[in-house]
């Protein structure tokens, strides 16, 4: 298995791109960390929760209205999974590498950070002079 690491920088290109080539929308990527409440009932937690929002215009009735569009953990999986496989590579997996930072004297404050996404894929072998896709 490898892992591919990608930034917030990268993300935001790489979902900027696949939008605008597989859907014909161009727009810019936003990504913010924020404090929020995940699970439901007893299982209910605070956890980092990472909003990524896609913004852009588009011509409604003759007027060009902005839009925005949320866009959730399976969106983004599909991208990266697209993304991947069209490079020769087996998707496997997807994980948001974030955070809840304590600080303070008494640890009382806490900053919700968000590193950015490794994706799980097989398909490299090693080959002399260097790598090459196979399985």
């Amino acid at each position: 298995m490898i892992n591919l690491k990608f930034n917030k920088e990268q993300i935001k290109k790489i979902v900027e791109q696949y939008y605008k080539e597989q859907l014909d929308f161009e727009g810019k990527v936003k990504i913010d960390a924020h404090r929020g409440y995940v699970g439901y009932g007893m299982g209910e937690h605070e956890d980092c929760v990472v909003d990524v929002i896609l913004q852009g215009q588009m011509e409604f009735m003759g007027e060009i209205i902005p839009i925005e569009k949320e866009l959730t953990d399976e969106d983004i999986k599909e991208v990266f999974k697209y993304c991947v496989e069209k490079q020769g590579l087996k998707f496997k997996r997807i994980f948001f590498d974030k955070d809840i930072r304590y600080e303070g004297y008494y640890e009382d404050i806490k900053k919700y950070i968000f590193n950015g996404i490794e994706v799980e894929v097989e398909g490299f072998q090693k080959n002399k002079g260097g790598m090459k896709n196979g399985n």
